[in-house]
């Protein structure tokens, strides 16, 4: 049965890097954004697919989960390796396995998925082809199921870090760009730590003018941060770990 996985290849760039000389969390996402966008395309079912056969559908990530053993160095190069698993119902998922220059793996990911029409803005069914063009060779990256809990849910009341969503924001989508909200939590932490096990829900879109506020708590070594609007709209929890 043929491997529909893909191989994609960076080097790392000065402004992609934090003030410590390695890339930043977002800009490892944005590799995996990207290389997730184009292996779409070349099995057929990416948002240029659905255009071209003019189905007013398109992607939308819902959770991600990526773990590291370290981040990598400005100039070093970084190769993603990237598989679709087969769908079910209305969710989709997606693996990645990330290697440094001298083929040495530095991390994992995985993604999940929904199809929405672009109209409605709610969820479809995700068409049969998806699965049939998956990769059904390859394991799930990670074990244990994704998902994380933060006990009580409880963020505290004051004043958070708050953001106006720009044009700079937003994506193919109409909506704000999922990395983005990974760099908002970062600023309002205020520093580029060296998170090595970061999972983020997403639970709703920004738009472009959106009122956003990113309440962080931390619980032992780990750092929880919820972005939400002044209506109470929740868009994205996450739990990072330091």
């Amino acid at each position: 049965m043929q491997d529909v996985g893909e191989n994609f290849v960076w080097t790392v760039r000065s402004y992609e890097c934090a003030p410590d000389g390695k890339v930043t969390f977002a800009n490892i996402c944005n590799y995996l954004q990207e290389a997730a966008s184009i292996n779409a395309e070349h099995l057929g079912f990416s948002k240029s697919n659905f255009d071209e056969e003019n189905l007013n559908v398109t992607w939308v990530m819902t959770r991600m989960r990526v773990r590291l053993t370290r981040r990598a160095n400005w100039n070093e190069t970084v190769r993603i390796f990237t598989f679709p698993r087969p769908a079910r119902r209305i969710v989709a998922w997606r693996d990645f396995i990330i290697y440094d220059g001298e083929d040495k793996e530095i991390g994992r990911a995985s993604t999940e998925w929904m199809m929405i029409d672009m109209s409605t803005r709610r969820p479809v069914a995700i068409p049969a082809f998806v699965s049939e063009r998956a990769n059904l060779t390859r394991e799930p990256v990670f074990t244990e199921a994704l998902g994380f809990k933060l006990a009580g849910d409880v963020f505290p009341e004051e004043h958070g870090y708050e953001i106006t969503a720009a044009p700079s924001d937003i994506d193919l989508n109409g909506h704000v760009n999922n990395v983005r909200y990974i760099t908002w939590i970062f600023d309002a932490i205020g520093s580029q730590f060296d998170a090595l096990d970061f999972e983020i829900v997403f639970k709703g879109e920004a738009l472009l003018g959106t009122k956003v506020r990113v309440d962080t708590i931390k619980e032992g070594d780990t750092i929880f941060a919820r972005i939400k609007s002044t209506s109470d709209n929740v868009f994205a929890k996450i739990n990072p770990f330091a």
